[in-house]
């Protein structure tokens, strides 16, 4: 038995091919910052619309997320979707 019991029963896990061709456009940085939230958003659900919660998940500053703005509002709206397309599936 676990120490800790998840808080979904669903594991997660990344088709490499496709996670490769959607995220190859990525710095190294920003693909870490995608795949910290895509992980917070699956183990947590979707986090508040708010900077400081956004960067403090993505690993960054207040001042690093707000100068990568457009970029790193764009991944957190890319695992947002993703995770809804995803719950869609399930229920079909």
């Amino acid at each position: 038995m676990t120490r800790y019991a998840p808080r979904t029963p669903f594991k997660f896990s990344i088709h490499l091919p496709d996670h490769v061709a959607d995220t190859v456009h990525l710095s190294a940085e920003e693909h870490g910052c995608y795949m910290r939230l895509l992980f917070s958003y699956w183990r947590s659900g979707p986090p508040k619309d708010d900077d400081r919660v956004l960067a403090r998940i993505a690993g960054l500053s207040v001042e690093e997320w707000a100068d990568g703005g457009a970029v790193f509002r764009g991944l957190a709206w890319a695992v947002a979707a993703l995770a809804d397309r995803r719950r869609i599936a399930c229920r079909l």
